[in-house]
């Protein structure tokens, strides 16, 4: 499945739960309470991309509480 601009934006953060599901936060969101934490996927159109020339280096975590 393609994810849209989030694939290659330097604000995404990828967070895999528990039960090993992905889900992709948008940084912007701590700084910006218009864009949204977990956007709908495919995005399209952003206002606030910023793309990043590695796209393997996206920032990962794990989140027990997902």
């Amino acid at each position: 499945m393609t994810i849209g601009l989030c694939e290659t934006c330097s604000f995404r953060t990828l967070i895999t739960n528990k039960q090993k599901r992905n889900f992709h936060f948008c940084e912007k969101s701590k700084t910006d309470s218009s864009f949204s934490k977990y956007p709908r996927l495919p995005v399209l159109n952003c206002r606030g991309y910023q793309s990043t020339k590695d796209t393997k280096g996206t920032k990962k975590r794990t989140s027990d509480s997902l």
